[in-house]
């Protein structure tokens, strides 16, 4: 078969799934939002887990880097800015360490003071995440020696908002927490460490980590967060081995101050989504067992509709289409019913995803994040071609149809040749002959589909109308024919 056939063929099936579609408006619409709230909600769900489990945190190596502090329960809890500088020290397979304190302030602009998240990181962060500013520098590593200039990098939001995006911000002395402070850059509003201080922090600023007295000297001041970026290679495995051994060195070095000390590393995306990915993972499953079942409803319908159509199928078996053509039929009824249903899901995905914009804030880790992406239309693509699958499967009622076509024609042949169908003319055209003048003999409401074009959508290709012919009885006759398709 050419490629011009197949086309046309294929458009000929579509024709004629969107006017069996038409005739059973109640059928159509019940089977299109049946498949529409299953492709819907795991399109939405699916959206949501891949923004904030799956998609990578928007830093320069995400998948390496880590947060260090010892366990607590599920999570980890803070540390000491001693803990965090042996490890700083006596780490081989870490690129970079640094350590953040979150906090909260006062900044003092224009139009009176505001309060704001004030995170304290050392310099080492910036670098770690590869983070760019969007006016001015990071700081240095002399910033965060005891004694340095009291410096301060502020986010977008807090620059266009509180200082009016006033251009000359670098280098203007501003007022933090009754402090002056030299402002030496802004960053843009896309970065958004340390994450756990949630969307504030793209309104805040950071501080330099300068370590007091009372820092270098107790090690049960535990207000410090370490994140390290492993080097290429290194697994996860490896640094946790190390960190036993500085740990270890830790209790042989001060055994008093140590205490219970313990140090356990995690990848960093872990501690931002590790409380809510079990019940993420969970409404997963829910929703895809939801479109499981949607299929097997709309399957159940195809097959109630297939038993009722079985006498249209035996029509068609005796007027020569065969089963893969049957088959092909029902798929392309099956296809179009789940597009209209991804359509339909796309939009209650989209608007699902608008109320989850809707929950108060932080309620969702990464929410900022969520949004359709073309991943998710290549997912809702694979959904459509699951569900065409699943819900076409009713496809193999037409198999039974086929078997059963020559015994129904059977019948029918009888009857034809009971009526006038002379043995020189069944002899001429053979079983199908005799099949195909019962047939139309007995199923009048065939041959305008017969007559109306020279390729019928039976199956079988006719000359012209003159070839159907009454006989002496009154049933309608057909002369010859060319051949099946």
């Amino acid at each position: 078969m050419s490629q011009g056939t197949s086309m046309q063929a294929l458009l000929q099936d579509l024709r004629f799934a969107l006017r069996q579609l038409r005739n059973s408006p109640g059928f159509a619409a019940l089977a299109v939002l049946t498949l529409a709230f299953g492709i819907g909600a795991n399109t939405a769900m699916f959206t949501v887990v891949e923004s904030v489990l799956i998609r990578p945190l928007p830093y320069a190596n995400p998948t390496r880097l880590i947060r260090i502090g010892p366990p607590n329960g599920s999570g980890l809890s803070n540390t000491s800015w001693l803990n965090y500088r042996d490890v700083r020290d006596q780490t081989r397979n870490l690129d970079l360490v640094g350590c953040y304190a979150e906090d909260v302030g006062v900044v003092r602009g224009k139009d009176g003071s505001v309060s704001v998240v004030t995170p304290g990181v050392t310099p080492s962060v910036f670098r770690m995440l590869g983070a760019r500013p969007l006016l001015g520098r990071t700081f240095t590593e002399d910033e965060e020696q005891p004694g340095a200039p009291k410096t301060v990098v502020i986010s977008e939001g807090l620059w266009r908002n509180v200082f009016n995006s006033d251009p000359e911000i670098l280098n203007r002395t501003i007022a933090v927490n009754g402090q002056p402070r030299s402002v030496v850059g802004v960053m843009p509003r896309a970065f958004r460490f340390p994450e756990s201080m949630g969307q504030d922090v793209q309104k805040g600023l950071w501080l330099p980590l300068q370590p007091t007295d009372a820092m270098q000297t107790d090690r049960g001041e535990s207000f410090f967060a370490i994140v390290g970026e492993m080097k290429p290679g290194v697994t996860l495995a490896q640094e946790r081995g190390e960190l036993s051994a500085t740990v270890q060195r830790i209790h042989e070095l001060d055994p008093k101050a140590a205490g219970d000390l313990s140090l356990r590393a995690v990848p960093y995306q872990e501690t931002l989504t590790g409380p809510v990915a079990p019940v993420f993972l969970g409404l997963v499953v829910a929703v895809a067992l939801v479109l499981l079942i949607a299929c097997a409803n709309v399957a159940n319908l195809l097959i109630a509709r297939c038993l009722v159509r079985q006498q249209e199928f035996a029509m068609r078996a005796a007027l020569g289409a065969g089963q893969w053509r049957l088959m092909r039929q029902l798929i392309v009824e099956g296809g179009l019913l789940s597009a209209a249903g991804c359509a339909f899901g796309f939009a209650l995905a989209a608007f699902a995803i608008a109320l989850v914009h809707k929950l108060p804030p932080d309620t969702i880790p990464r929410a900022e994040d969520i949004g359709l992406r073309w991943t998710v239309v290549l997912v809702l693509a694979a959904i459509a071609t699951v569900t065409t699958v699943l819900s076409a499967f009713p496809a193999r009622v037409a198999c039974l149809a086929v078997r059963s076509a020559a015994s129904v024609a059977g019948r029918f042949s009888g009857r034809g040749s009971a009526v006038g169908a002379t043995p020189p003319e069944r002899r001429r055209g053979g079983r199908r002959s005799g099949y195909l003048g019962a047939a139309v003999g007995c199923h009048r409401s065939a041959v305008p589909h017969v007559v109306e074009s020279r390729t019928c959508e039976f199956g079988i290709r006719c000359h012209a109308s003159e070839h159907l012919y009454r006989d002496a009885r009154g049933c309608l006759r057909l002369r010859e024919y060319d051949r099946f398709g």
